[in-house]
């Protein structure tokens, strides 16, 4: 299966970024394509998926191009899912990989500095963290240079690649429409991941050019008061569109106050960017869960989805608003209904005898240091999801 989408790529509402589904669902969906086994893990073995960015697009320039590949739709039932397990939900964090991008009017600077501010709080935790730089216009023309050399190559060789040729003409456009546009945009993702491969947890954002954001800003305003101007005439109650609109008012002057906390700060706003990321990440971690928030909902679908024969288990962290709507849709469509049970983390045991008499003895020189107590996780309780599977099958038939 291979698709071609164009569009918004960064900065949507209330989707994920391109970044975020390439370092975390894709290594989630291929984890949870080798759990369920038989022909289904086999034939993801056999071509795994892949996202490719060809071009960013953001609101106002929806210029992005982004292809997928992934393994064609086997016919064998996916097995009962478990991911319970200590060494799934508790794997420790090897390692820390993102992407930090600088598109439009940026400076190339600014995703070099939320990198440093990212890693200067990572760093103190874990050495290993590698961030790329990228700059989207560069990569949209890096890109366009290298399907012309390939377009070039093939009709040298006699046998020419329309699907090149087309490509390359519409990643010609879109960077031609991301440079006449004004757009500023800065984005950095990060991940964690465990010893096992597996993505513990994710943490994104992105800061737009003043434009964008009054833009947006003064979207939300008409939105309040669309929605008070609509409350008013449904229940004719003239009260409920004074409070309506005052409540509008609070929440914009807090976000100015917000903003003009952040800018009275010593750091710059592309700093700034990388802290608050580098912390939602930590705070992700804290969370536990054998999958990071994003990747709830397709968890949850691989065990609705799962046989019957045993039921299927899912340890999550805190459910998150989507995730609850979701599980709506599920009962509503498979009529799979989960039962849920809260579960306190463990807080980290204390260091067996020898453990400790080996580490009193090395650190003679050094008495004079804290001790470090464990976290006390009770805030952040996980969720044991139990359901019985529908023992979905695919049915496709070959075609002739």
């Amino acid at each position: 299966m291979s698709l071609l989408l164009r569009g918004v790529t960064d900065a949507a509402p209330r989707d994920a970024p391109v970044d975020l589904l390439r370092l975390q669902q894709v290594p989630l969906l291929q984890q949870l394509l080798h759990q369920a086994g038989g022909e289904v893990a086999a034939a993801a073995a056999a071509a795994a998926a892949e996202i490719k960015i060809y071009s960013r697009g953001f609101p106002g320039c929806p210029c992005g191009v982004v292809g997928f590949k992934g393994p064609g739709v086997a016919r064998g039932v996916l097995q009962p899912l478990n991911m319970v397990a200590a060494a799934a939900a508790a794997a420790p964090v090897k390692r820390i990989r993102g992407v930090a991008f600088a598109a439009g009017a940026a400076a190339a600077a600014f995703p070099r500095r939320a990198v440093t501010a990212a890693r200067s709080i990572l760093n103190e935790l874990l050495p290993d963290v590698w961030v790329y730089v990228e700059n989207a216009t560069a990569a949209a023309r890096g890109s366009s240079n290298k399907l012309a050399a390939t377009a070039a190559a093939a009709a040298a060789a006699g046998s020419p690649d329309q699907h090149q040729h087309q490509l390359q003409q519409l990643l010609q456009q879109q960077r031609q429409q991301l440079s006449n546009s004004k757009l500023a945009a800065v984005g950095i993702v990060l991940v964690a991941e465990n010893i096992k491969g597996g993505c513990r947890a994710a943490g994104e954002a992105l800061m737009l050019d003043p434009p964008v954001a009054a833009a947006a800003a003064a979207g939300d305003a008409a939105a309040a008061a669309d929605a008070a101007a609509v409350a008013s005439r449904a229940t004719g109650n003239t009260k409920l569109q004074h409070l309506l609109k005052a409540e509008a008012a609070l929440k914009g002057a807090a976000n100015k106050e917000a903003a003009a906390e952040g800018a009275a700060a010593n750091s710059s706003p592309e700093e700034q960017l990388g802290i608050r990321v580098a912390r939602l990440l930590l705070l992700q971690l804290l969370l536990g869960g054998a999958v990071p928030p994003r990747g709830q909902k397709m968890a949850i679908l691989f065990a609705a989805l799962a046989a019957d024969y045993a039921p299927s288990k899912v340890l999550l962290s805190r459910l998150t608003p989507s995730t609850v709507c979701f599980l709506r849709l599920v009962r509503d469509f498979f009529g799979v209904a989960f039962t849920f049970e809260q579960q306190q983390q463990e807080q980290k045991p204390p260091a067996p005898p020898q453990q400790q008499q080996q580490q009193q003895e090395s650190d003679d020189e050094e008495q004079q240091e804290e001790e470090v107590e464990p976290l006390d996780l009770s805030w952040a309780p996980q969720v044991l999801l139990t359901c019985v599977g529908v023992a979905y099958k695919n049915m496709n038939l070959s075609s002739f």
